[in-house]
């Protein structure tokens, strides 16, 4: 007589569900348990249940997780069509003035409000992020001085590196030697690492390892600025470190090889 093969039950097939011995029946979404109910909206305990009964509910659960995802995807476009560039900077400015230094926020200040306004920084408050009150003669002397027509009002995800590059060519007054500096406030506007390292009170200057890993991310972002929108949080962006980057208790500390160090500075 042929020995009987000791594998899978003949017939068995993975039908999405499962029974939890003096539990009930289960669906497993994401790495959780969730309870496999009947019409009535009650656990299904029995173990010898009907299979059409919960073949229905499974189904049923399935139509409605698919729904809340639809739901979820909805709210998200909706918000970040009304998330502006002006607002990323204006939640960014707030982290620097809580933790960074008085002469930091300033410059920061100034910076981008070239970027939404495209007027000179004289125009703005003294104290705030937004245009000063202007007599005639005041915005007819604005409007002279003006840069370019101003990025604050586009959508924060419509925002791109060229973007970026047509406002730095409308200055010809900034030399080569500060557009490095212009080009890391833009980014840190949109970018802040978790925690910053001890001894650092702002941002570190992107690595231009880390600019790649940004474009090749750029959805991640996206949707880390629709959970802004939605929540009114700090932006957070999680975009990729290089292998030898390292995570401390207090943030992230970026260590790269000596060699690559040496070779940075000398470009």
């Amino acid at each position: 007589m042929a020995k009987k093969r000791a594998g899978r039950k003949k017939g068995g097939h993975n039908r999405g569900f499962f029974f939890r011995k003096g539990r009930g029946w289960y669906v497993l979404d994401d790495q959780k348990q969730i309870p496999l109910r009947d019409q009535n909206e009650l656990h299904i305990t029995d173990e010898k249940a009907n299979n059409d009964l919960l073949k229905d509910a499974y189904a049923r659960w399935r139509t409605h997780r698919k729904e809340e995802i639809e739901e979820k995807k909805r709210l998200a476009r909706r918000a970040s069509s009304q998330h502006s560039v002006y607002d990323a900077c204006k939640t960014y400015l707030y982290h620097v003035q809580v933790n960074g230094a008085q002469k930091t926020l300033t410059d920061r200040m100034d910076t981008l409000f070239d970027l939404c306004w495209g007027v000179p920084p004289e125009y703005r408050q003294e104290k705030t992020f937004d245009p000063k009150k202007m007599t005639k003669e005041e915005k007819r002397e604005a409007e002279a001085k003006r840069f370019h027509d101003g990025y604050g009002h586009l959508p924060a995800m419509s925002l791109t590196f060229t973007h970026i590059d047509q406002w730095i060519a409308s200055h010809d007054n900034w030399g080569r030697g500060g557009i490095p500096s212009i080009w890391s406030n833009a980014k840190a506007a949109f970018i802040v690492t978790r925690g910053t390292p001890y001894g650092r009170t702002s941002p570190r200057r992107l690595h231009r390892r880390q600019e790649t890993a940004l474009l090749i991310h750029g959805l991640q972002c996206s949707r880390q600025l629709d959970g802004l929108a939605m929540t009114g949080r700090m932006t957070c962006f999680h975009f990729g470190l290089p292998p030898t980057a390292r995570r401390r208790s207090n943030g992230i500390s970026h260590r790269f090889p000596r060699a690559e160090r040496l070779s940075s500075r000398r470009t």
